[in-house]
């Protein structure tokens, strides 16, 4: 199975917008110099600090959530359908459990789900049907060593900015942009496309 260039690159940039909080988060501690005219700002990160850190923090993930959802209606295949949306959770060292949303050709909705715990997989195709075994090599994605696997790929970016601030859930983030070439991915997404 093949994943397009849409699911590739929303895949990455909502695993790396969560790495990024978790970036944000260590970034901002606050001074131990409080003067009479309050604490010393913290000066502004660069660039290559941010990455510095973001990547240890990605290096030790156990635990990731994340949502994807084809906001630009690109009408991205999966399974013979047509991708929704997708939610995700993944915890090391190798289990993952997601809840796919797909249009199938007659427009109906369905909601596929899809679970791993270490060499064992399994899918199923509504909330009623008993889980049924996944040959491993139908999985699209390798989420074993997903913390080391996103940290190496952070100085493969090209074009690297950051580009704001912004609340997520209540928490300071800072968002970076950035291009990756969909090879790069290989470890990751099991069938990608290369040249995107």
């Amino acid at each position: 199975m093949s994943l397009p260039k849409a699911i590739r690159s929303g895949l990455l940039i909502v695993i790396l917008l969560t790495g990024f909080l978790f970036a944000a988060a260590a970034c901002g501690t606050p001074s131990d110099s409080d003067d009479a005219a309050g604490p010393t700002p913290t000066p502004e990160l660069t660039l290559d600090e941010l990455l510095s850190r973001l990547g240890g923090n990605l290096a030790v993930m156990e635990t990731v959530k994340f949502t994807l959802v084809d906001e630009g209606e690109l009408g991205a295949p999966f399974f013979g359908m047509t991708l929704l949306s997708l939610e995700g959770e993944i915890k090391a060292p190798a289990s993952f459990r997601m809840a796919v949303k797909v249009k199938t050709a007659g427009v109906a909705f369905v909601e596929i789900g899809m679970l791993a715990v270490g060499e064992e997989a399994f899918m199923k195709f509504s909330e009623e049907d008993p889980w049924a075994p996944l040959p491993l090599d139908q999985v699209p994605f390798n989420f074993a060593g997903l913390g080391p696997t996103l940290s190496n790929l952070l100085p493969i970016i090209k074009d690297a900015t950051i580009t704001g601030r912004e609340s997520i859930d209540g928490d300071q983030t800072i968002r970076v942009e950035g291009n990756v070439q969909s090879e790069d991915l290989s470890s990751l997404i099991t069938t990608v496309d290369a040249g995107h």
